[in-house]
């Protein structure tokens, strides 16, 4: 089974400790693409894809801190209908 999925996602971002202070929530964006293979009826095998991206503005007041979040997953397990 083949499947695939966009959505948006809230980012929390903190830093409390040397010259950067603040706290945000960011909207972004997630993406995952993956395959499931059925072992039987209750169980199956999965592998994954995730993508998140996010965009920090004005993290830290006193030095403008911006930047850009983007990471990548790759993610396998198992995985049990019920």
């Amino acid at each position: 089974q083949p499947y695939i999925g966009v959505g948006a996602g809230a980012f929390y971002f903190s830093s409390s400790t040397g010259s950067f202070q603040g706290r945000q929530v960011v909207p972004g964006f997630n993406g995952t693409l993956g395959l499931k293979v059925l072992a039987t009826e209750e169980w199956g095998l999965f592998v994954e894809g995730k993508y998140n991206y996010a965009t920090l503005t004005n993290f830290d007041p006193t030095y403008g801190l911006s930047g850009t979040y983007s990471a990548f997953n790759a993610v396998a397990g198992v995985a049990y209908h019920f």
